[in-house]
């Protein structure tokens, strides 16, 4: 059984810290080599020349490791996010668009940054994935860090789309959360399918994927005309964050 925190000193409890964060750090080096499948206990024991009986000094089971990686990865993703929002809006913020454009802009910038990190940080993506999707329960040690960066993520979404149906682009009898919803659903629908892109003569995912965003975007209800200057100011953006 794993130590609780509250029972060590300040001392053993940053070298415990330390040795977690290495275990984590191994962890993840075994997703990001092997897929997700091949991280066992057993496992990172065996990389790490450490024995069974110490890593459950550290962790409970396998469920409990792959659980702290998910917070890590959500966090991580969350805070892409973010960064790229608040980088964006500071663009936006020096060009002539008008704010219903705006909105759609700022949801295709969600969109783009979380496509960038299933196609380039795939490991990241797929523990988000497997929290997401999993229909059982988040773990209790998921839930105070890892969940609020789950909910930060959809929030940002759900704001941008209750600003949009303030302005009247939405319907009245659409729940923001819900379209946000959707909207993720379909979004998660195409990626997985990047696997297909190394079969010749099918498509190219990572292209298809922004097309499926606008699809569903537009399914929700957001007038097709705001697209093209929203989707020119991104490629603008995108440019410019290239060059800096």
């Amino acid at each position: 059984m794993s130590v609780s925190e509250d029972q060590l000193s300040p001392g053993r409890l940053k070298a415990r810290r330390r040795k977690t964060e290495l275990m984590l750090a191994q962890a993840m080096r075994i997703v990001v080599a092997d897929g997700v499948g091949a991280l066992t206990l057993a496992r990172l024991a065996k990389d790490l020349d450490r024995t069974m009986s110490s890593m459950y000094r550290y962790f409970d089971s396998r469920e409990e490791l792959l659980a702290q990686l998910q917070v890590r990865a959500a966090m991580k993703v969350n805070e892409a996010i973010s960064t790229a929002l608040k980088l964006a809006n500071e663009f936006a913020d020096q060009k002539e668009l008008g704010a219903p454009a705006r909105c759609v802009y700022q949801l295709l910038v969600i969109a783009e940054t979380y496509l960038d990190i299933a196609f380039d940080n795939p490991a990241d993506f797929r523990l988000v994935s497997l929290s997401v999707g999993d229909p059982a329960p988040l773990s209790e040690r998921m839930n105070p860090h890892g969940a609020r960066a789950l909910h930060g993520m959809v929030s940002l979404y759900s704001t941008i789309l209750g600003n949009a149906q303030t302005m009247g682009l939405l319907s009245v009898d659409k729940d923001p959360k819900e379209s946000t919803l959707i909207f993720w659903a379909h979004m998660h629908s195409v990626i997985p399918l990047h696997k297909l892109s190394t079969v010749e003569g099918i498509f190219d995912a990572r292209k298809l994927a922004p097309q499926s965003v606008e699809i569903s975007l537009l399914g929700l209800g957001l007038p097709a005309h705001l697209f093209a200057p929203a989707k020119d100011l991104l490629a603008q953006w995108k440019m410019h964050r290239a060059e800096g």
